[in-house]
């Protein structure tokens, strides 16, 4: 069921839906392109080697691991976000971050999530290098359900 996983990708979406959250989460998987996909989660590591690309080039229904952010609501805002770094030796190191509140400060919502990652660091006595940020937020209106997800999938 496994192949080796060389590769990852880093998504965003938003859902929206009046039906229900749970649809409010397809729609958003679906709009970060990975809607298609069983996704399995797992812990936040990045093995060695790994490299960045834009594409997932996986066939319909194939299991992809992955790491997700996910604020699932029916008021307010929601925002989700990854946060990721390397260390010296070049492994990776992945944090998620995710809230469901009114008047989110997307500047304190990355500081916090940048936090998060050197926490990381800090556990291990180590430094992660060159972090990155991906965030996204959204209004959800009165009578609908909204989600906000930020993914990283790892591919062979």
């Amino acid at each position: 069921m496994f192949h080796e996983f060389n590769r990852f990708t880093i998504r965003k979406g938003i859902g929206k839906n009046d039906v229900s959250a749970l649809n409010s989460i397809d729609s958003a998987l679906s709009d970060a392109g990975v809607g298609d996909y069983n996704l399995i989660r797992v812990s936040s590591l990045i093995p060695k080697g790994m490299t960045k690309t834009d594409d997932i080039d996986a066939e319909f229904g194939s299991f992809l691991p992955c790491v997700l952010a996910e604020a699932v609501g029916a008021r307010y805002e929601v925002a989700a976000g990854i946060g990721y770094g390397f260390d010296s030796r070049g492994r990776g190191y992945v944090a998620e971050h995710s809230i469901c509140s009114d008047g989110i400060d997307m500047e304190s919502f990355d500081d916090d999530l940048k936090e998060k990652v050197v926490e990381m660091g800090r556990i291990r006595e180590i430094d992660i290098e060159d972090i990155k940020i991906d965030s996204v937020k959204t209004d959800i209106d009165e009578g609908e359900f909204g989600c906000a997800i930020a993914i990283l999938v790892y591919l062979p």
